[in-house]
């Protein structure tokens, strides 16, 4: 059985239309079991800060157009073999919008999904620091004596390449360093809370008494 590791299928197929879908699941649903890789779900699918949101209404069409094609399965089944095309949809990171937003539409539309949860150090994860900082900020950054200057909207070291990029292969020690210097006011966090607000212990809890709802954990 062949499987296949979707990050999103808007990233890689561009906006999201029924003849979109129709070509992927037609390429895949023969062969194929498919994970779905999702992170957060936004109210209007807002891409200034990055690719890793779909909208609330992205998300129902998604939903709607592949269950023509797939059966959407828990993860868990996956160690099963089965001749019917089956779709796998799993979130990851802790975003406080999947209970806000994306909640309700799974209960809704009675579709099994996992979420990966990871543990942060801090109230907001270093990656989402970094978009919002991109965004509304010039001000270098400096990094073990390296400083990384705005160009063409990101963050370049000309020895190092791109801020974001150097961070994903650095240290916990650098990560906090970036963290201590790129501070976003609170103004700005407060008119963009589904980019970055991370779920409650409380509300993981509540997340997770939904009987379509499987929790496991982002390393």
């Amino acid at each position: 059985m062949v499987q296949r590791v979707l990050r999103s299928i808007k990233y890689r197929y561009g906006n999201l239309e029924a003849r979109v879908l129709t070509k992927f699941a037609e390429k895949f649903q023969a062969t194929s079991d498919v994970i779905l890789l999702l992170h957060g779900i936004d109210i209007k699918g807002n891409q200034k800060y990055n690719l890793r949101f779909t909208s609330i209404s992205d998300f129902i069409f998604l939903v709607r157009e592949l269950k023509k094609y797939f059966q959407i399965c828990p993860l868990s089944d996956i160690e099963y073999e089965s001749n019917i095309p089956r779709l796998f949809i799993t979130f990851d990171d802790r975003y406080k919008n999947w209970y806000y937003n994306l909640l309700p539409i799974i209960e809704d539309y009675e579709i099994p999904v996992t979420f990966f949860i990871s543990t942060p150090r801090t109230d907001i994860l270093w990656t989402d620091q970094y978009d919002l900082y991109r965004v509304h900020y010039d001000k270098p950054i400096i990094i073990n004596g390296k400083k990384f200057k705005k160009s063409h909207g990101f963050f370049i070291n000309n020895e190092l390449g791109e801020l974001n990029r150097f961070l994903k292969k650095s240290e916990l020690e650098v990560i906090e360093e970036f963290q201590s210097q790129a501070i976003i006011e609170n103004k700005i966090l407060r008119k963009n809370v589904d980019y970055w607000e991370l779920l409650s212990d409380e509300e993981v809890q509540k997340l997770s008494q939904s009987q379509y709802v499987t929790i496991g954990s982002h390393a």
